[in-house]
Formats: structure tokens, sequence, C-alpha cells
């Protein structure tokens, strides 16, 4: 079943090429691409009666997809023809400051940050950008020291990042290879806290199988799917006259003809469904100045045990003087609650994150002194202080390499407190400080053998 009347294609390339002929520049292009669209003319009800996660809805949006570009889609469709692409040229004029317009640099600078800001992600954190073209926001994040994987399906605009980037101090992996090829392939065991698709999650067909097998096994659990300047609207309408496919706006048009591009688009319930089916939260962020690429969307997995307690409330008997010995799985009964502390390993337990608190069933001895064993102080940490709060009264001690110091005493007096909390001074992620080598994903401080509470 066809939707789309082929004489109305070619009157359109028509106008297109006129206009392309025609335009000042590429914003100029832009403004007079909005005056065109096309309505399908055939029946789109049972496209509409269609379960969009299904596979039939998947068939049926390439099959519009190939009735606008007039052939089979394929990935190496995707991306500009190398001879729209001059290397020297984007060396030294890369996008967006080859268009030498205000508005385009100006816009893309603003939407740039506004996305490295509501990202928020860690320091040396690992992403994948997923369609990086030439890299315009591929050389933002490898210069905030983030290792990037990028992947443009491309060779030669993967070449002129390459090139661009190689003297960075953290320049970026780029790959020649669409997303699928890349799961397809892909052997390392590191796992990514966030995939940022900018400009090219429209591009994906199978986004939602691409997402399920990054989930399992290439993201964190805590990672963001991050979705940025990408055609989410809020509900169907003309130019998107179902819950998700091919975008019959003038600019997608041309890049569908011109060059038989994926260009979807996705209503704002659809999105909301795919990232519920995976459990994921959702954010929407934009900022006003830099509209239609400064449009975030962020889906997170809400609950995850990366960097969170797992109290299973298993205590065993023992007495305030016997201390508490972290290598076993369970706290004593006189301990009611705990958190920020990982679970049990063979001699203890690291801290997890910026608070230890230990709550007890009943108050703690009026004067005391806090003896804690450690097992290892994580680099980040070593030199600087810990605090340990018994209600209103805190005490310091400088943490030491562990080859200096294991023990530490905490002294109290005139306590009124049934809790304890240890401040951990630096928190931080192995997987964080690439020289490591080590992939762990929690924010951890010291390793903590004992813990001892001493009645004076």
């Amino acid at each position: 079943m066809t939707l789309f009347n082929q004489a109305e294609f070619a009157e359109l390339d028509r106008m297109l090429a006129d206009v392309e002929h025609a335009a000042q520049d590429n914003a100029d292009l832009i403004r007079r691409l909005a005056a065109f669209s096309i309505s399908p003319s055939g029946d789109l009800s049972e496209m509409k009666r269609l379960d969009p996660v299904s596979d039939t809805y998947i068939a049926r949006v390439k099959s519009v997809h190939e009735e606008i570009i007039g052939r089979t889609h394929d990935a190496h469709l995707e991306g500009l023809p190398d001879a729209n692409l001059n290397p020297e040229h984007e060396r030294d004029w890369p996008y967006p400051w080859g268009t030498k317009s205000a508005g385009t640099v100006g816009i893309s600078l603003i939407a740039y940050g506004f996305l490295i800001k509501v990202a928020n992600l860690p320091p040396s954190a690992r992403i994948l950008e997923v369609g990086c073209g030439v890299g315009s926001l591929t050389t933002n994040l490898s210069r905030m020291g983030y290792r990037v994987d990028a992947l443009d399906p491309n060779e030669l605009q993967c070449k002129i990042i390459r090139d661009a980037t190689k003297h960075y101090p953290e320049p970026p992996n780029v790959i020649a290879q669409t997303l699928d090829q890349w799961l397809a392939s892909r052997t390392a065991n590191y796992k990514y806290d966030a995939v940022i698709f900018f400009e090219s999650f429209h591009h994906v067909i199978d986004h939602r199988d691409c997402l399920r097998e990054m989930l399992i096994n290439h993201l964190e659990l805590d990672a963001k799917i991050i979705l940025a300047a990408e055609p989410i609207l809020e509900q169907e309408n003309s130019l998107l006259p179902y819950p998700w496919g091919p975008r019959l706006d003038g600019e997608s048009l041309r890049a569908m003809r011109r060059w038989g591009w994926l260009e979807l688009g996705f209503t704002r319930a659809y999105i909301k469904r795919l990232f519920d089916d995976f459990g994921l939260s959702i954010e929407t962020f934009s900022c006003v100045d830099a509209l239609p690429l400064s449009q975030v969307v962020i889906g997170q997995k809400p609950l995850n045990t990366v960097n969170r307690t797992i109290d299973n409330g298993s205590r065993y008997a023992a007495a305030l003087e016997d201390g508490i010995a972290l290598s076993i799985d369970g706290m004593p009964a006189y301990v009611s609650s705990f958190s920020g502390l990982s679970v049990a390993e063979s001699w203890g337990r690291w801290t997890i994150g910026d608070i230890v608190k230990l709550e007890f069933t009943h108050k703690l001895p009026r004067d005391f002194a806090l003896r804690l064993e450690l097992k290892s102080v994580f680099g980040p940490n070593v030199r600087k202080d810990l605090q340990v709060r018994a209600g209103a009264k805190t005490s310091a001690k400088k943490l030491a390499p562990i080859e200096e110091a294991t023990t530490y005493e905490f002294c109290f007096n005139d306590v009124d407190a049934n809790a304890l909390e240890f401040v951990i001074p630096h928190p931080c992620r192995p997987k964080d400080l690439p020289g490591l080598g080590i992939e762990d994903p929690r924010r951890i401080g010291i390793g903590i053998e004992s813990i001892t509470i001493m009645p004076r």
C-alpha cells in the first residue's frame, strides 16, 4: 500500500533544486525549506492501528521511507557524501565556524555547552557518541577530558576528526561504523557512563533493539541515555502523522530525497513509552536561546545498586565492645540501620559516596573512643581529613597512605546521639582515574576492616 504520489516527488525535487540555487547560505536555505512539505495521499489508518514498538510497524516505517527516497535504504547512505567534504577546509574551518554565521555558531556553541551542563557527567567519564558527523560535539566532549568513543559510518568524516584531535590530551576514539555494526563487533570490556545521540537518534530505525543491547551489555547501571537536538514533537501533526516515522517537512524531505538519509521524527508520548519499557526515568531540558538544538531528553535507571547500600536486614548477636567486623555479611544486632557502605568483601567494606551513617538501637556512650582499622585509603583521599560526627560533636584525622597508618582513633566526650556519621573527604570512581586501568564505577573512599566503640 503506497502513501504518496510519485509525481508529487518529481515536482518537489524541482522546487528543492530552485531553493538550493537561490539560497544565500545554509541558514537562508533552512528558512526557505520551511515553506515546503508533503502530505500522504494514501490511507494512514492501518499504520495508526499498529503497535509502534512492533516489528510490523518498523517494517511499515521502512516502506514509507523507501517510498520517499525512491530506493532501498542502506547505512552507507548516511553521512555527507565524500564529494561534499574537503578535509583541508574541515580542518581549518570545522563546523559550525566554517559557516561564518554568527547565528549558526552562537546557537551551536550554546547547544553544546547546555548539553554538557545538563548531562552533568563526572570527570573522565566514558561516553559513546553515536553519529558524530564531522566531530563538532566530539571535540567539545574530548576537551572536557571525557573518554569518548565516537561512531560514524563515513570513514572520511572519521579521519577528519582523528586528524583534528590527535594532539588532544584525551583524543577521542573515532570508529567508522554504524551503531548496528559496532554492537555486533564490540569486544571491549569497559562500560559507558552515557550514550549521546546528538542529531543522530532519528537516523536509527532499529533504535529499540539497539537501546536494549546497550543497556544489557555496554552501559553502567546508572548510565544516562541522552537524546539531544532530536525531532521530538508534542503530538502527531501534518509533518509527523504517526507516533514515529519519516518527517514530511522540507528540510527532512530534501535530506531524504537527495542523500537517502533516514529522517525520523518521534512524538513525546512514543519516547516516554520507549523509556518506560526499559525502566528509565525521563527528564527534559531546553534552553530557549538555542532551540531546537538545545532540546535534551535524558533517561536513566531511577534505582541502581552501583552507588547505593543494600541492607539485607541480616543481624548477628554481639556486644558493643565486640566492634563491627565489616567482612561479615550483616551487622551486629545493636545497629538498627546503615548507609554508605559497599557489600562485604573478604577484608571488609569500601565506603560508598560522601557519607557513611550508622544508626544504633540505643544511645551511644556519653564518652567513648572510636577506633577504625583501615585496609585501604583510595588515592584522592590520602592527606585529606576524615571527619566523624556523633550528634553535635565532630572529630577529624588526616588520612595517611595505608603503608604509613592503618589505625585511627577519634575521641568523643559529652555525646548525646544514637548515630555516627563518617564524612569521606574525596569519594571517587576508580574508572575516572584512567591511569589505574580499573573499571570500578563505585564512588569509593576508604576501605574499612572494623569499627569499634570503646566506652571511657
